[in-house]
């Protein structure tokens, strides 16, 4: 999904509508947000934010091939991880041999790691709904360090996951991670990335939710990982996570 004339005018306050309809009518191909992010990014100079992740998790991850800063640093150019987690960072450099990360915060100036190049793309995980402020934290980033950076690749979870929403409907229940300030939808990632100063390049759905009562999806999913081959889409409602890429506007 692409911005469109009449989009961009909502999405920058120079027209308004308390009715607006973003249509999903297309559907996806099954990916998990790592397979998303690392056609983008592969071969390419990055910064990846957050690279700390929960640390009590990072072994898991690792062993499982899903621990992204590992992925990253094994598939791109150049990696520079940063986080504010000095404990973390120090975790990764004594325990897991990563050498590519430091202890920052990227809000603040003058970072010689980030000026000394060019990088293709700075990835920002799951991060923005942890934020106070997701479009100042956005727009600190780009007046510190956009003329050193290309593009913005952002991930955020889908608040019209099925998942969430059998959860709220079967059970009446919000399950949350109690750190999360905010869900994110397609609109809201696109217009607190654009007022930050971004403009969408690209918005996908990723990490397929294949519920036990939908045995038609899961069939299909199986049928698509058994011939390698996409075969079968699916519906936005049924991926747990945004894919955001953009760019500073001119």
């Amino acid at each position: 999904m692409k911005e469109n004339k009449e989009l961009i005018e909502i999405l920058e306050g120079k027209k308004f509508s308390s009715n607006y309809s973003m249509k999903f009518i297309k559907k996806y191909v099954a990916r998990e947000r790592e397979e998303i992010i690392l056609e983008k990014v592969k071969n390419k100079k990055v910064i990846h934010l957050g690279c700390c992740d929960h640390t009590d998790l990072i072994e898991e991850k690792m062993n499982k091939n899903i621990y992204l800063h590992q992925i990253l640093s094994k598939n791109c150019k150049e990696v520079l991880g940063i986080d504010i987690n000095e404990e973390g960072i120090k975790l990764l450099k004594e325990k897991y041999g990563f050498n590519n990360c430091i202890t920052f915060d990227i809000t603040m100036p003058e970072n010689k790691n980030i000026e000394k190049q060019k990088w293709d793309y700075i990835v920002i995980g799951e991060i923005l709904e942890h934020v106070d402020n997701p479009v100042i934290f956005l727009k600190k980033i780009i007046e510190n360090y956009g003329e050193y950076i290309e593009k913005f690749l952002i991930t955020v979870p889908n608040v019209f996951s099925m998942q969430r929403m059998e959860t709220v409907k079967l059970r009446g229940e919000e399950i949350i991670n109690s750190d999360h300030r905010y869900w994110f939808s397609p609109y809201t990632i696109m217009k607190v990335a654009n007022q930050a100063g971004l403009k969408c390049i690209y918005l996908e759905f990723g990490d397929l939710y294949l519920e036990r009562r939908n045995l038609i999806n899961r069939i299909k999913n199986k049928i698509n990982k058994i011939s390698r081959k996409n075969i079968f889409r699916f519906k936005f409602w049924v991926f747990g996570t945004l894919v955001y890429e953009g760019e500073i506007k001119k």
